[in-house]
Formats: structure tokens, sequence, C-alpha cells
């Protein structure tokens, strides 16, 4: 058993207290958890919940827990409470500028002994947690970057780049590769981690400053090319056309600067450039304000689509590269070949209908056994399409036997009982408080008496979930016994952890909650940040933490200080905060890609054949 895995068990433990995990996507989606927001008196007593936090975190031993929560509080202080929140980060900027320092001097001392290579790969046998402790920094660092810039992107980009390392170089200058990966290194101007931040940044600028994450984003291009930050472009343009327009053109003036028939990842940028570019000129019909000002213009469309699909032809003919014929990526944008480069386009397809018919001529799988393959997969996919879009109507008339029918058809135990539960909220939502209880009745009776195995805890807390709509006080007494058993669990990992890992672990007897990869960890503060990254009903619990704090707010609260130790108790505090007090960031949920009004022509049937059926 690795450390990863102790540490991860305790983080998911406590993550399932509050938050459900996410399930397939057999559960219909909910509105955000915005949508109830708390009455003005109960409000206050969230407000002051916070406060309260806020104070007790001072007490926590370890200085980067305390720090982590200093982050959180204070990025949900703001909109109450500016004065004190910006004090707040000014402390947390302080403090974490000394830790990198201190960090750097210990690792200039490190390097001038022999064992320094070893420091790290030995920290499981010798209880040392130096590994840890640049984790922790490093995480650290990035909530505060990102916490900042959700109030004050200049800020929080000048705290980036003041403590940015510099690259590592050796004795000639020359870049030195560690050897044993990024996580026993501060980021440096050329680490990947570090140029995925200043665009994670610049998202969350944009909501409040297009303009400064504007210059972020050109400023990140000069490192060169990436999907997340074409991401991020459209995103810009959704806040603001003009300004993401123009970082969409800066970056296919990029794409023209590059080896595309060397460089996947820049053939991959000019994919979705060409995809959402496309998908801009079609909206841009109807939409005035898109058609005012594209993604992209129709005449660089045109060019990339022509630049790119004779690339491709020569790639698939051997002429340039590695003779490497993307099937995958033609296929995906051959409607737009069709339409912006029609000559490229007949060659390329002529060359995939080749390409498809050896593969499944070498697989030996026919079309009609597909077909009948995708005909069983359509008529499962239709009834659950039709069961979500019957739910997520609203409207009433979805039946208790039409429910029941289509979750039949959900073999998975946690995720049909996990729809039960979505259907039954619904149903209560929509004054169909009968129906919800039956339902919710009947997935009571599948449940283990006592959970027992993970699946457990997920089943019993869906369950939980529903009757927060119909039952709150019983849906407060299923949670209350789940901390129970979780806490008991909480306090054997800890001291398993402590036992195997040392300080990688636990230090000054807490577990080290910014350290811990994934779900605490670098993700800590941005699940609390998010309410615990709930968004929609399979992957969080905020809108029923609101239902049942509207019903008893004080029993609700008093749910995280049933954990005994003091910083799982605040980190449940805080995920309860981000339900009483949702953040008001869209950013989350802002488009990945533009999507066309009108979908383009698809290539023909035979083009989609997988070359070995699944099934």
């Amino acid at each position: 058993m690795t450390l990863h895995k102790f540490l991860l068990s305790a983080a998911c433990i406590l993550s399932f207290v509050l938050n459900a995990p996410a399930q397939q996507a057999t559960a219909p989606k909910t509105s955000p958890a915005g949508s109830e927001q708390l009455p003005a008196e109960i409000k206050e007593k969230a407000v002051s919940f916070l406060r309260t936090t806020a104070k007790d975190a001072a007490t926590l031993s370890l200085p980067e827990n305390r720090l982590a929560f200093l982050i959180a509080t204070a990025d949900l202080l703001w909109e109450y409470d500016e004065t004190a929140a910006r004090q707040a980060f000014k402390v947390a900027e302080s403090d974490v500028r000394q830790m990198i320092t201190a960090q750097m001097q210990k690792a200039a001392l490190a390097a001038a002994s022999e064992d320094a290579d070893f420091a790290f790969l030995d920290a499981f046998t010798t209880g040392d947690g130096s590994a840890m402790d640049v984790q922790s920094i490093v995480n650290l660092r990035e909530s505060l970057v990102l916490a900042i810039g959700k109030h004050d992107g200049e800020a929080a980009y000048r705290f980036l780049i003041e403590t940015r390392q510099p690259a590592a170089v050796d004795k000639d200058g020359k870049p030195k590769p560690n050897p044993y990966g990024n996580g026993t290194q501060l980021p440096t101007a050329d680490d990947y981690r570090e140029s995925s931040l200043e665009t994670r940044l610049a998202r969350v600028v944009a909501q409040n400053d297009p303009q400064k994450a504007l210059e972020i984003g050109l400023k990140r291009l000069g490192g060169g090319l990436s999907e997340d930050l074409l991401s991020f472009a459209v995103r810009l343009y959704f806040k603001d056309k003009k300004r993401g327009a123009q970082l969409a053109q800066e970056i296919a003036k990029k794409t023209r600067t590059v080896n595309l028939a060397t460089d996947y990842m820049a053939r991959r940028v000019v994919v979705s450039l060409l995809k959402n570019g496309a998908n801009s000129i079609e909206r841009g019909v109807k939409d005035k304000e898109i058609g005012k000002t594209p993604f992209l213009s129709e005449s660089d469309v045109r060019e990339m689509a022509n630049s790119f699909g004779h690339l491709q032809l020569a790639m698939a003919e051997g002429k340039v590269g590695s003779a490497n014929f993307e099937f995958s990526q033609i296929s995906e944008i051959l409607p737009i070949l069709e339409k912006y480069s029609p000559s490229n386009a007949a060659q390329l397809k002529a060359k995939l209908v080749e390409r498809k018919t050896v593969e499944m001529k070498a697989s030996g799988a026919g079309i009609d056994e597909y077909k009948e393959y995708l005909e069983r997969r359509k008529k499962e996919e239709k009834a659950l399409a039709d069961l979500q879009k019957s739910v997520e109507s609203a409207k009433g008339e979805f039946s208790l036997q039409g429910a029941r029918t289509a979750l039949s058809l959900i073999k998975n135990r946690t995720a049909r009982l996990t729809a039960m539960s979505q259907i039954a909220i619904t149903f209560a939502d929509n004054g169909k408080i009968e129906e919800a209880k039956e339902l919710i009745a009947e997935a009571r009776k599948t449940l283990a008496p006592q959970p027992k195995f993970w699946a457990h805890y997920v089943e019993h807390l869906v369950v939980a979930r529903a009757l927060a709509s119909v039952e709150p006080k019983q849906s407060l007494e299923i949670i209350e016994n789940l901390i129970y058993q979780i806490d008991d669990m909480l306090t054997g990992v800890s001291k398993i952890a402590e036992f195997i890992a040392g300080e990688t672990a636990v230090k000054e007897n807490e577990l080290r909650l910014s350290g811990i990869p994934g779900m605490i960890g670098g993700g800590m503060l941005s699940q609390m940040g998010r309410g615990g990254g709930a968004r929609d009903f399979a992957t969080g619990f905020e809108k029923d933490i609101l239902k049942l704090a509207k019903a008893d707010f004080d029993r609700t609260a008093a749910l995280a200080d049933k954990f005994s130790r003091p910083e799982i108790r605040l980190m449940a505090r805080m995920i309860l905060i981000n339900s009483f007090l949702p953040p008001k960031d869209t950013e989350t949920s802002a488009p990945e890609a533009i999507e066309a009004d009108e979908v383009l022509p698809t290539e023909q049937t035979t083009l989609t054949l997988s070359a070995k059926p699944s099934f």
C-alpha cells in the first residue's frame, strides 16, 4: 500500500461525507445551487459561521494547514468584508513567500550533499516529509494565485510572476533536467504545470477583467501553443467577443510559425481552431453579435483548412512527418474541410475509406454485425435519454411507473440508486411528494443495513440527498450516522499513514491537507471554493445541504463538528459554508467550445465504423 493510496483514502472518505461522487452518466443534471439561496436570516448565520471558522483555523498546529484555511476563508469573505479579506490575502502572500525562500535555502544546502539525490526517494522508510513539504508549497501557491485572481487579477498575476523560480541550469548554462519529477522541486518558468497555472489564472481573471485576462493569455502564448490556451480563448470569447477573437487570431498566427508536421500539439490546436472558427461563422448567420465579431474570420478558416488539409495529405502519402495518417483528427473535422477546402477533403475522404476498409478486413468485423450492435445501443440510449428529458422538463407528467420502467434499464446498482434519488427530487420539486416518498422507500429497501463497503456509503448518501427534499430530519440522521463511522475510520487511516509514511502523511499530529494530491491537495481549496465541486447531481451535495439548512441550520452546521480531528472538522465546515454561501463564480460552467446552431454535414457511415466493435 502506497502513501498516495492512504492519503487519497482519507481525502475521499471526507469528500463522500458531504459530496456524493460522480457516477455514470445516467443521472440527469440539475440547475446550479445558486438557484436556491438561503433566506436572509439564515444567510446571516452562515456568514457568522464563516467568520468563526476563520478564527478557529488559527488554532491548527501545522502552518501549511492554517495557511490553507486562511486562503479559503479570505476568498469567501471577500463578498462580505473586502478589507478583512485583502488583509488575509496579504498575510497569506507573505507566508507563502517565506515558505518558498526557506525551501530554496534548504534545497541549496542539500545540493552540496552526496545524499541529496536520495532525500526524496527514501521518504517512506525514513519518515522524512521533504517531498510533501515541496508539494504543499506548490499547492498553496497555486490556490493563493487563483483565489486572489477571482478578485484582483493584477495582484494575482504579479504574485505569480514574483514567486516563479528561474529554470534550472547546469554550470554551462544549459537546461538541467530533474530526474525525480516536478514533485520534488518548486515550479520553474519552463514547467508545464506553471504554464497551465497561468492559463487557469487567465480563465478566472476573465470573469471580472477581460482585458487583464487577454494580457495574461498573450504572455502565455509566448511560451508556446497548447489546447488549454485555446480553450481559454473560447471562454474569453463568450465573456468578451472582441478580446476572445483577438486571442484566437494571435493563436492562429502562432500556428503558422511552427512546423505542424512534427508538432502534434500544434496540430491539435489547429483542429480546435478550425472547429471553433467554423462554428462561430455558422452561428453568426443568426446571431448578430457573433456575426459581427466571429471567433475567426472566414478567410482565416479557409486558409487554415487548405493548409491543414494539404499537410494531412502529405503525411498520409509519407511525404512529410512520420507518415502517421491521423485518422481521428481528419474524421473529426472532415465536414469543415468539405466546406472550406473541398479539393483536399475529397482526397482525404478517399484515404479514410481506404484505411477503414483495410482495418475492417484485418479485424474480421462485419458491417451487419456492427449495425446490430448500434441498434441495440440506440434503444438503450434512447430510453435513458427519454428518462433524462422527462425528468429535466419538470412538467409534472412524468409518472412513477415511467420512472420504474426507465430505471430497470440501469444495471449498475449504485448508478440506479443515484438516478432514483434524482427522480425523487424532481417529483418533490414538482409537488409530487407522495411519489417521491414512495420511490425513496423503494430505494431504502435495497440499502445495506450498515455501510460496510465503499459503494454502501455512496448509496446511503444518495438516498440521504433525496430525503433532504421530503424528510430533512431523516436525511440528517443518515448523514450523522455515516459521519460517526467515517470518523472512526479516519482515525485509523491517519495512524496507519503516519506509521508507514511518517511526516509525508502526518506532521505535528495533523494530516497534511495542503499536500495531499488530487482530492484535497492542490484541489483542496478548489473544492472549498466551489462547494466541494458541487455543480450538478452527479458531482455534489450543494443544493441538498441548502435544503437541510433551511429546515434546521444549527443541526446542519453541527455536522462538521462531529469529526474529532480538528483539520478534518474545519475542512468539513468549509464544504458546508460553500453550500450555504455558493460563490458567484460562473467560470466553471463556461463553454469549452463554440457549438454551431446547425450541425454541419457528417461523413459517410463507412467512416464512422469502429475497426472492431466492442460488444
